[in-house]
Parts: structure tokens; sequence; C-alpha cells
């Protein structure tokens, strides 16, 4: 049985970064150079230290800390 790559990112919530609307090039960038690469991966930086590291506004990481949050719980 093979699955399509579509329906295995789908069911596993594989979902690359670059889905996330707030996430321009800048930003993938970014989290890829800190191997941030799928949106799970996004919790796994503090918000408060990674917007100074990378002097970035806290609401912009908070805004993407809600789009990741919001894409992970659809369909749960």
């Amino acid at each position: 049985m093979s699955q399509s790559l579509e329906k295995i990112i789908e069911e596993n919530k594989l979902y690359p970064i670059t889905i996330l609307p707030s996430i321009n090039s800048y930003l993938a960038h970014l989290f890829i150079e800190r191997k941030i690469i799928l949106v799970k991966d996004i919790f796994k930086i503090d918000p408060e230290k990674f917007s100074k590291e990378n002097n970035l506004s806290l609401n912009k990481i908070i805004k993407i800390y809600q789009e990741a949050k919001l894409l992970l719980q659809n369909g749960q």
C-alpha cells in the first residue's frame, strides 16, 4: 500500500514552517539555520529569547506560535 506524500504529511502533521502565513523568506531562512524545519519544531524555541537573539518583534514570534498551534490542533 503506497501512501501519497500529502497523506503522510497530513496524518503525521509534518508541515514545513513555510506553510505558516507569517513566515516570510527571511524568517524561513532564520528558522532553517537553527534547524527549525517543521511547524512542530517551532515549539522547541523560547519565543522571548529567540526574538531578542534575532532582533525580532516578540509579537511576531508569538503570532507564529499561535499559527503553528492552530494548524497542529486542527483536525484533532
